[in-house]
Order: structure tokens, then sequence, then C-alpha cells
């Protein structure tokens, strides 16, 4: 089968505002099968890492230029020449126009072997329904290959376009074609070259639209941050529905039919820099930038990631922008932090830059609503407006509800073994593993073999085949993370908030873990009757208390997190 190829573009800089340095980005060729739209957005792309193009399967073949059979065929020659070239993750993928599709099934291949894609950019390209049509009508209208691909590139090497065929002739000939891009400062090749390389182009690009032609999109879930960049009009289409969370959409003041242009780079470069200063959302996850209600920011859980924010978003609909805040970067680096306090300050840093001077509405689940309860707290003091606080069964430390929790149905060696036994599970449901850990399964060992186990568990049973280095990897970080934001919050000293904030918080009914509890883990009841588990003290404003028949765990599960947004719903269209 062909292989695909990576090769490389743009060297790494000195890193980001931070001086950190990015993982590399795979820049994925597009609908020609090469690597010349990158030429002008490379060093736009990089923001002080390495840009590395992969270039087709099949592309300059001495028997002929052509892709395999399928997008999905192709997705796995690239995915492959990926991991060959960088065996661990995390990734950031990117794709180009009607080749975008490509780049949605890579993240999906590296995301089903247990990788992170921390970031997929997809440039000047049509949400895949749209892209599919554009293939077949392309296929239809028959068209003039070479004097199609010349098209393209002269965009990009600044050629004049070349004129279409003229009289009876099918195409225009690709050393006509060639004499006349060559003649443009931005061409990289001589002319001898460059006509065998346009005959190749076309070639693949008249293979590929007949592969996507017969491809059939799928929903991509799992990529950290995904950014569509549109042109002006707003062409494209809509990815909300295709990537989740859905793709934040920048649009630039330049023709969509130019994207791969020095003039669409430029464009990209400044709203890059106007919108967060040489930082894109290091720490923010937009789930949701659709709809035009207010937004409302979310706390992480103990985890580090706002993966709950997900489901909810789903559940309130488009209508409801909805942006997080997590702990683990683009980069999968953790951001660590001395209290729950500075973890506060940094996270309002963010959002104020994003979103300055606005209504601040905040929520959180678990550990993000005591979070979130800080966050609203400095935010006042600074002289913003916090509208409403949102308390998913978060347990205010110091209180008694939070002294409420009894754990004296488990030894000590379970209650270390619990939040292993948990994440773990959470890892089974993320790749479909059906069968649970259980206590017993990793009782008397130590984290490193416990984690072990857990790998172990979800390889042998994910129909996806994650690698076992991958998800030990994974859960040991998030482990890390979990025990450090405990600490943090075992820590915290709340202060009342400086001015009243209407408060929603949604109680567990059955405790820390109920009697039967699908992880399987021993009862931990809660012998306190403040509904509000130790928020009505500190918030000062009128708390409304809902109900929810789940432990403290099941509470953020899909089919409650579905009952917890029909009850925001209303209450979000008044903010």
């Amino acid at each position: 089968a062909p292989r695909a190829r990576v090769v490389p573009f743009h060297e790494p800089g000195d890193g980001g505002p931070d001086g950190h340095r990015p993982p590399p980005l795979y820049c994925l060729h597009g609908e020609t099968g090469e690597l010349t739209w990158l030429t002008h957005h490379a060093p736009v792309l990089a923001r002080g890492g390495a840009v590395l193009g992969v270039e087709a399967p099949g592309f300059g073949a001495q028997d002929g230029a052509a892709p395999p059979g399928t997008v999905g065929e192709i997705a796995d020659a690239d995915a492959e020449a990926i991991l060959g070239h960088r065996p661990q993750g995390p990734y950031r993928v990117a794709g180009f126009g009607l080749a975008a599709p490509v780049a949605a099934e890579v993240s999906r291949r590296l995301l089903d072997a247990g990788h992170e894609v921390t970031e997929l950019v997809l440039l000047g390209a049509d949400e895949p329904d749209a892209a599919v049509e554009a293939a077949r009508a392309a296929r239809a209208a028959g068209g003039a290959p070479v004097a199609d691909v010349a098209g393209l590139f002269a965009e990009v090497w600044g050629a004049a376009r070349p004129p279409r065929p003229s009289g009876g002739e099918r195409d225009l000939p690709a050393a006509e074609a060639a004499a006349l891009l060559g003649a443009a400062a931005g061409c990289p090749l001589p002319a001898d070259r460059l006509s065998s390389w346009l005959e190749d182009a076309a070639a693949w690009r008249g293979g590929y639209l007949e592969a996507l032609e017969q491809y059939a999109p799928r929903p991509l879930a799992g990529t950290t941050l995904a950014t569509a960049v549109r042109g002006s009009a707003g062409a494209g289409g809509d990815w909300s529905r295709w990537i989740v969370p859905p793709p934040h959409t920048i649009d630039l003041p330049c023709s969509a039919a130019s994207p791969a242009s020095a003039d669409a780079a430029r464009a990209l470069a400044r709203h890059g820099s106007e919108e967060t200063g040489g930082a894109p959302g290091r720490l923010l996850v937009p789930v949701n930038l659709q709809g035009d209600k207010a937004p409302t920011f979310w706390g992480h859980h103990l985890y580090g990631e706002v993966s709950y924010g997900v489901y909810l978003s789903r559940h309130l609909g488009l209508d409801y922008p909805f942006v997080g805040v997590e702990q683990v970067d683009m980069a999968s680096r953790v951001h660590e932090f001395d209290s729950i306090e500075e973890m506060a300050t940094r996270y309002i840093e963010e959002i104020r830059r994003s979103h300055p001077d606005v209504p601040y509405p905040l929520g959180g689940c678990s550990f993000g609503g005591v979070l979130a309860f800080e966050m609203a707290r400095q935010l006042l003091l600074a002289g913003c407006e916090v509208p409403h606080l949102v308390a998913i069964d978060p347990i205010m430390p110091t209180t008694g509800a939070w002294d409420s929790i009894d754990w004296g149905a488990m030894t000590p060696e379970e209650v270390e073994s619990l939040s292993v036994v948990i994440l773990g599970n959470a890892y089974c449901i993320r790749w479909g593993v059906e069968e649970k850990i259980r206590l017993a399964d990793i009782g008397g060992l130590e984290l490193g073999e416990q984690l072990d186990v857990i790998a172990r568990h979800i390889v042998a049973r994910s129909a996806r085949r994650p690698r076992h280095d991958a998800i030990a990897g994974q859960i040991r970080l998030k482990h890390e993370v979990l025990l450090r934001n405990n600490q943090l919050l075992v820590d915290y000293r709340p202060q009342p908030l400086p001015k009243p904030v209407d408060t929603t918080v949604f109680h567990a009914t059955r405790g820390f873990l109920s009697p039967d509890n699908d992880n399987d883990l021993p009862e931990v009841k809660r012998s306190d009757d403040d509904r509000s588990n130790g928020f009505a003290e500190f918030v000062r404003g009128e708390v409304t208390v809902h109900d929810v028949e789940a432990d403290h765990f099941e509470i953020a599960y899909d089919h409650n997190l579905r009952r917890i947004a029909e009850r925001l719903r209303p209450l979000f269209d008044t903010l």
C-alpha cells in the first residue's frame, strides 16, 4: 500500500509567550496530495513549535500519483506515518480545504489508539456534508484537472492565474501551465520539475475527489481544542454538529476562495494576536461558542478537565454558549497551583482576556463548584458582575456538610484506592468498556501496579484497541492531578462573597457513594441535612436547591446532566 511521508516544514522557535514549546503540528496534505497550502501558513500555525507536513500516500509514485481507495485508507496511512515519526503524543493536527475530513479521521485514529489530540485546525474547510457535495459537483462538472490545480497554486505563489483551456482542448498542457507558474517569484520549482508536479497533483486530486464522494462522515469527539477557519461570509458551513466539543470558529476578512493565500495567512496572524495576545485559549475550552444567550463559565473537576461540560452543554443546546477552564493545556502540560485562590486568579485572567467587560455567570460540578465560588469571590472584588452561581453537588470545605461524609465503612487502604477505581471506570466509559474495575481487582497493590491493571483491563476489552502505554500514561497524569487538587480542596478556607449572588445548587440525595453504586464500592453516607452543601452561609444571596436522585459521582452521569440542563435553561434565558 502507498505510504504517507512526514517532511519538515518549519523549524521550532523559542516557544510560546511563556517559553514553553508546544508539540509539533502535523499538517496534512491538501486535496492535491502535497503541501503547497502550507507555504504562508506554517509560521502562523507554529506558535513557537515545529510544523511538519504529511505528504499523501501515493503522491509522486513512479506508477502514477493516486490515493488509496477511501478517505479512511488515506487517514490510516497518514496516521501510520505520524505515529512512526512520533510514537507518543500529544498530537496537534491540521487539515486544509476539501482534505479536512482526512484530518478529522486521522485525529480519530490517534484518539482511538489512546493518544491525546490537543489541537485540530481546519483551515478553509467545508463541513463534511458540504465537502462531499463539493466533490460530487466537481466530478460531475468534469473540469480541467491540470488547469484546476494550477489555479490553486497560482493563489499561493502570487502568479497570474493560468488561462482555461480554449478551443477543443480538454485541459491545459502541463508544460504550458508550468511555464506560466514558473515565472512567479514564489514558485519553488523549476519549470521542468513543475510540469510533472502539476500532473501528479491533478491525478491525486482526481482520485481523492472520487474517494471523498463516497465518504460517510461521522462526528468526532475527544480533541481538546478544535478551530475552524472560514472566509468572511461564513463559507464552509457549521462544524459544530461534527466535532465535540464544538470548534472555535474564526471568520477571516478575506475571500473564502483563497484560504491558502498570503493575505489569508496575514489575516489569521492578526486575528490570533488580537484575540489572545499570542496564547490561543491555553486554559479555556470553548465547548460551545454558538448562540446569542449570555456565555456561562465552568470550573473543572478534580482531574483538571471539564469533560462533564461537553454533555451538559449538549443538553442545554447550541443557543447557550458554554466555556470551561481546564488545568491541562493544549500541550498536555499540567498547570500546578499552590492554592484554590491562586488557581482561580489564573483562570479569571484567561476568562477576562477572552471575554472582557461582560457579566460572568459561573458554575461547576464537584470540585468545580468550589472553584467557581472562589472565582466569583475574586471577580466581585475586582468590580465585575456575577449574576448567578450554579453548584452541581460540590461540598464546601470547613462546613458541616464537609465533615458529615462518613468514611467509617471503608478501610484506610480502600479510601486510598477509591479515586483509582473511579478514575479507572471513567476511562472504561470513555473507551467503551462495559466491564468495570472493582476494588478487589486492585486491592493490596502498589499505585503503579493498580494503574497497570486498569490499563491492561481497558486495552484487552476496548474494541478500539488503544495502546497500553498511552492509556497508562493518561491515567497516571490524571491521578496525579486528582491528588494535588484534592489537597488544595482540603486546605481551602472559604470566605463569604463580598456581594450577594443568587445560587442554584443541585444536591445529590443518595450520599457520597450510594449503597448500590455501579463502581461496586462500599456505601459512604452524608449525615448533614444542609441541602445547600455548605454554600448557603457563604453566597449571601438567594439559594435554590434541586434534589437529584443520585450520589456525588452519579450526578455527573449523562441522564442526570440532561435533567440538570432542563432546570438551567429557563434560568439562563433570564441572564
